[in-house]
């Protein structure tokens, strides 16, 4: 992982400038946030970079993914919760929409309705980019 990325993930809207890849061409700009050590940044460093959650998938691959974690009944009743003509759309674009956008109203309703968080939607969308 590269200095930036660890800085950013150990010290989130903390303001600093770098120069390089090395401890010592870090520009701390925020001084009231407590600077990371050498340790703590190295050791950031050496961990993988995250993935970055896929905007857009094939719906397959999410409709996939869900019924293999066990969600096709629920997602089902999701969809009937719906008023109409939300509730046709919703099942037309689950059904045979070519692609999902993460951040479509539909994938917010199922969240909604199902009460999961955004990690999790998280998680199913990169499970689903990697079909």
């Amino acid at each position: 992982m590269k200095i930036a990325s660890a800085l950013q993930i150990l010290r989130p809207g903390a303001q600093w400038g770098v120069r390089g890849e090395a401890y010592g061409d870090i520009v701390w700009l925020d001084h009231f946030q407590t600077i990371p050590t050498e340790v703590e940044v190295a050791a950031k460093m050496i961990e993988p970079e995250p993935l970055a959650v896929p905007q857009e998938v094939p719906t397959w691959t999410l409709r996939e993914v869900c019924m293999i974690r066990g969600h096709t009944a629920s997602i089902e009743s999701a969809l009937a919760k719906l008023s109409e003509p939300q509730r046709t759309i919703a099942r037309n674009r689950w059904s045979h929409k070519p692609t999902i956008s993460r951040a479509s109203s539909l994938i917010a309703a199922m969240q909604a309705i199902l009460g999961w968080s955004s990690d999790y939607v998280d998680e199913l969308f990169l499970e689903a980019g990697t079909k």
